[in-house]
């Protein structure tokens, strides 16, 4: 049975309206989250945004938004493991921003994955305003973490396969275990995307195109 995790997002110091507990954008996207963990699904471990900010507009914490969003407690969701912070992410590997921050959170929840599960899909559920910083992510995590290590000259003459179509299809494979939900303003999950690589870069691609052509927002 293919294992699949669910990806909410948390910030302790949020820097937009639409991170804080009340907010709809906030509330649609841990309904549709803890709607899909009551179907089946298991969420992913939380990467808890815990860095200090200059341009935070508020503090809170996850009890709050958890009731406020979507009237549960931690301890009543399916977990796969233990919240991850972000700013011990940062202490171990430096400020290396926002995207590498999230790309290293997934690589270290993928080995945990892989571990236990041969079939595996990751869900984001996320902001709209989210969609590059997602597709940035999903680069760094292909390009830095996973395939920047590997020698694919020596990986393709032991298999006796070409090393561009070797590194494709593990980029596509990896590629393919992800989708994104994007919750709109007023709450309501407004697309379905998968990623894809398409001229060097990961761009999402699905239903809804006017999700697909979200100018970046630095979050």
């Amino acid at each position: 049975m293919r294992l699949r995790v669910v990806e909410p997002l948390f910030y302790q110091y949020p820097p937009a309206q639409e991170l804080l507990a009340e907010h709809p954008v906030m509330k649609g996207v841990w309904r549709e989250a803890v709607r899909l963990a009551h179907s089946g699904a298991m969420l992913a471990p939380l990467l808890v945004d815990d860095r200090s900010r200059s341009d935070a507009i508020a503090e809170q914490t996850l009890d709050h938004l958890l009731w406020v969003a979507a009237r549960a407690n931690y301890s009543s969701l399916p977990w796969f493991g233990p919240s991850i912070s972000e700013a011990e992410l940062q202490a171990r590997y430096g400020d290396v921003g926002c995207k590498a921050l999230d790309a290293l959170y997934h690589l270290q929840v993928i080995s945990e994955i892989k571990a236990v599960a041969d079939d595996w899909e990751w869900i984001v559920v996320h902001p709209e305003s989210f969609h590059d910083q997602q597709a940035g992510m999903l680069e760094d995590l292909w390009k830095h973490r996973i395939a920047s290590p590997i020698d694919w000259q020596a990986l393709a003459r032991a298999q006796g396969r070409k090393v561009d179509v070797l590194r494709a299809e593990a980029r596509d494979l990896l590629l393919s275990r992800f989708s994104h939900r994007w919750v709109g303003q007023d709450g309501h999950v407004i697309g379905t995307t998968r990623p894809v690589w398409r001229n060097k870069r990961v761009v999402h691609l699905g239903e809804n195109e006017a999700v697909q052509e979200l100018p970046a927002v630095a979050l």
